[in-house]
């Protein structure tokens, strides 16, 4: 979206350069990380395979992963995921028929559903868990020594905001 030195990233830092308060610098270190966080995106994602197509579904399999051996409703699936409940169905019947879950509906209201992993799409799980995790290791390599830490840090002071607005009001 963002590529480094193409016309959109001097498009914008040309602008950014003429409009008053707007600080060159900051916009151009800003369409870096953006630079940054794409191509790492998709070096990342690729690793992932094809039965992942959809990132809602290695998301969801990262929640249940998590949640074992307690079940969860897709509502839930969606709100920890950060997906749309819609996208959570979707995936959650292309991880069923690969037999990875297991749905079960409520006896009392079988529109009350609760979904787990089961024995295979646990192992599943921690096989591609651990390919991601790879390859984010791998990717944090390319930074110099010490600069990992630096990059954590300044990542979240980015998010920051977004998280205290996100976060409940208390009474």
């Amino acid at each position: 979206m963002f590529q480094r030195g193409g016309l959109v990233h001097h498009t914008l830092l040309s602008m950014a350069r003429q409009r008053p308060g707007v600080d060159e610098r900051r916009c151009g270190a800003m369409l870096e990380f953006l630079a940054a966080a794409e191509s790492v995106h998709r070096r990342i994602w690729p690793s992932i395979p094809p039965c992942h197509s959809e990132e809602a579904q290695f998301l969801i399999l990262v929640v249940l992963f998590s949640l074992h051996p307690t079940p969860c409703t897709p509502g839930i699936l969606a709100e920890y995921a950060g997906c749309s409940r819609t996208a959570v169905t979707r995936s959650l019947g292309l991880l069923e028929r690969r037999g990875w879950i297991e749905r079960t509906h409520g006896a009392a209201d079988r529109r009350f559903v609760q979904v787990r992993l089961t024995a295979q799409g646990r192992t599943a799980s921690d096989r591609q868990l651990w390919r991601f995790l790879c390859e984010l290791s791998e990717a944090a390599d390319t930074l110099p020594p010490g600069q990992a830490l630096r990059l954590g840090r300044c990542c979240s002071a980015l998010v920051a905001p977004e998280l205290e607005a996100a976060a409940p009001l208390s009474p």
